[in-house]
């Protein structure tokens, strides 16, 4: 029995000795992260620095050192779903460009997520607060709740649009006095239920097109395709279902560039020969690039006589494989290159091999919100794109609007 009791009292000291310890880590990430933001020397980008920051760590303290922290706090609110800190953000703390304030959009995203509508009546501005009773409405498929917003608002009918789709339903499309999203409503119910009869009850050709289609695509019948009215639906219809059954005839259906479907085709049976069938020299020589992607063979890419394609060729090769080494021998827009590779490798120092300052910063901010990494903005040298990067994350985290 003693040894149980201690074994048991080790066991208890070891997981409180590991939550400290893992709380100092933290402390330490926070106040790295924050000489981070201190050493920014452009007062604005230090401020955009601690809004991020404060929202990535939901930390009030680090919000309260900008003088304007609405946006900080609402970021913490909605992720907190704390209606209390909503309460404590200025009625005058409106977006930009935007007549809506910070407290409006932080009851209306809490009140969505909650989907609760008693939040809905905190909210001052019409507009976010139809925004609040359609997103309830839809999850709880709540027609009463499309009623409380503006009749004369999009949300109105959107709202009773979406409910009737996820019913299928069309008593509720009918009720919809606005033209096209009544169609959008019958179109929604058609794809579900792949019922061409209800395609045709749709006004609009356009969206009447784009019913055959996506019903076409979906059932895989060329037939279908007939229906459409607009050629490039009609032929978008053809190549979608040529290329997913790798059938050369259904291609030649088409009325228009023949060439891109043979071209998905070849790519997708890593065919060649399917490129000799193909007229244009132009048109061939995109087919032998996507092939020579598809096969990540550069023997391809190097017959190729048009030095976009060429280029486009090793490129595709280059970021599928994520060899640094060929961007230099073979790339000619070794800085797109550099920047892909960085993006998907999750590695911002491979930006330091971009030629140009400017480039070198867009890697930078690509990678950062790529990857929502704080310290790759800070590696930025433009104001201006220091500025894109961490207001960027700003609004990734949910503080921006």
């Amino acid at each position: 029995m003693k040894k149980i009791v201690v074994a048991f009292i080790l066991i208890c000291i070891s997981l409180f000795l590991n939550g400290c310890i893992q709380e100092e880590q933290y402390e330490d990430e926070t106040k790295e992260l924050l000489s981070m933001c201190d050493r920014i020397s452009n007062s604005h980008n230090k401020v955009y620095c601690y809004e991020a920051l404060g929202i990535k760590l939901q930390n009030l303290s680090i919000c309260d050192k900008i003088s304007y922290p609405a946006s900080c706090y609402k970021g913490i609110a909605v992720a907190q779903q704390n209606l209390s800190l909503c309460d404590e953000i200025s009625t005058q703390s409106y977006i930009y460009y935007k007549k809506l304030t910070y407290r409006d959009v932080c009851y209306r995203d809490i009140g969505i997520i909650k989907q609760d509508p008693k939040i809905c009546n905190k909210i001052t501005n019409q507009d976010a607060m139809d925004e609040c009773y359609e997103g309830i409405g839809i999850a709880q498929q709540n027609l009463s709740l499309c009623d409380k917003t503006s009749s004369e608002s999009y949300k109105y009918y959107s709202c009773y649009a979406e409910i009737g789709i996820v019913r299928q339903n069309l008593s509720v499309c009918n009720q919809i006095q606005h033209e096209a999203t009544k169609d959008y409503c019958y179109n929604g119910i058609a794809v579900a239920q792949q019922n061409l009869s209800i395609c045709a009850q749709i006004q609009d050709q356009t969206e009447k097109d784009r019913c055959y289609k996506e019903i076409g695509i979906e059932k895989q019948d060329s037939s279908i395709c007939d229906e459409i009215q607009y050629y490039e639906k009609k032929d978008g219809c053809y190549e979608e279902i040529g290329i997913a059954q790798q059938n050369l005839s259904i291609c030649d259906l088409m009325l228009y560039k023949h060439y891109s479907c043979y071209t998905g085709i070849a790519a997708a049976t890593k065919n060649l020969s399917i490129c000799d069938e193909i007229q244009d020299s132009r048109n061939k020589g995109k087919c032998y690039k996507e092939v020579g992607i598809a096969k990540r063979d550069i023997s391809i890419c190097e017959e190729l006589w048009d030095q976009h394609d060429k280029d486009n060729c090793y490129y595709g090769i280059v970021v599928a494989e994520g060899n640094l080494s060929l961007c230099d021998e073979k790339y000619s827009g070794k800085t797109y290159c550099y920047n892909r590779i960085a993006v998907n490798q999750h590695d911002v120092f491979i930006c330091d091999k971009i030629k140009y300052s400017q480039d070198r910063d867009i890697c930078r901010k690509d990678v950062a919100l790529e990857n929502e990494d704080l310290t790759a903005c800070a590696r930025i040298s433009s104001s201006d794109y220091m500025e894109d990067c961490f207001t960027g994350l700003t609004r990734i985290w949910g503080g921006k609007e």
